[in-house]
């Protein structure tokens, strides 16, 4: 299914916003002043280089342990063809979409768990976009890192009733769909490419299935059950480490 082309991330939205480490997270961990933005363009660099942003520009946010504050990028800022880009960090007030700003600010407030954030338009979530209803919990992996469902958020939607977004991601899903792009949160930096990539693999094979016109079936009640409890344990265990000034460890790769 072609992915649906776009020149920008967001529209404008009324009413709404808000065991071991990895190399990766022991790099944020070490980059908590807001003077050091390395680890910030590092994650960036590589989710440009899985894709995430497709064709548009997106933006990409990691907490500062501590607090609610965070170092934020829009890739709109970087040079584009074939010359190499030059990420810069910014804050509200030199960020091209307040709104995208002010959204990436609401969910730090509204879940203590999320180290970092991205919005993006990688060809197979956003071609999710497409098709009728939720992507429903196919894969236990999904349902284990990603959510119970990932669903769709329209503008109109949006600026309708904006606590439905933040009431979903309150339940703790990380992935939802935006009316031109998607939404990624993970615990860390780590887990928000872990993230964006396990969002890929489960949009690609489902709309495949989805494709052939058979019925597609759901991983068990329990399964569902069991997945998304340990993923909200994992949610509160990072929460509390982000609350003490902490990077919360021990989350590797599924």
């Amino acid at each position: 299914m072609a992915q649906a082309k776009t020149k920008s991330i967001s529209k404008r939205r009324k009413g709404g916003i808000p065991e071991k480490k990895s190399s990766g997270d022991t790099a944020f961990a070490k980059g908590k002043g807001m003077a050091n933005v390395s680890p910030l363009k590092e994650i960036v660099r590589r989710l440009d280089g899985k894709g995430a942003f497709g064709d548009a520009h997106g933006t990409v946010s990691i907490r500062i342990p501590g607090g609610n504050d965070f170092l934020f990028l829009d890739t709109s800022s970087a040079m584009t063809g074939k010359r190499s880009r030059d990420y810069e960090a910014m804050d509200r007030s030199s960020a091209p979409d307040k709104d995208l700003y002010d959204l990436h600010a609401k969910i730090y407030e509204t879940r203590g768990d999320v180290g970092a954030i991205m919005t993006g338009c990688p060809k197979w979530g956003m071609s999710l976009g497409q098709i009728p209803g939720p992507m429903p919990a196919v894969f236990d992996e999904q349902a284990r890192q990603l959510g119970k469902s990932i669903k769709h958020f329209s503008d109109e939607l949006h600026e309708k009733n904006p606590r439905e977004l933040f009431k979903e991601l309150s339940s703790g899903s990380n992935v939802v769909l935006l009316s031109d792009s998607v939404l990624v949160c993970g615990v860390t930096p780590e887990k928000l490419v872990f993230n964006s990539e396990l969002l890929e693999k489960c949009a690609r094979a489902y709309l495949y299935a989805y494709l052939t016109g058979q019925k597609i079936r759901k991983i068990p009640f329990y399964v569902r059950i069991i997945a998304n409890s340990r993923m909200l344990k994992d949610q509160k265990r990072s929460a509390e480490s982000y609350a003490r000034g902490e990077v919360p460890g021990g989350f590797t790769a599924y």
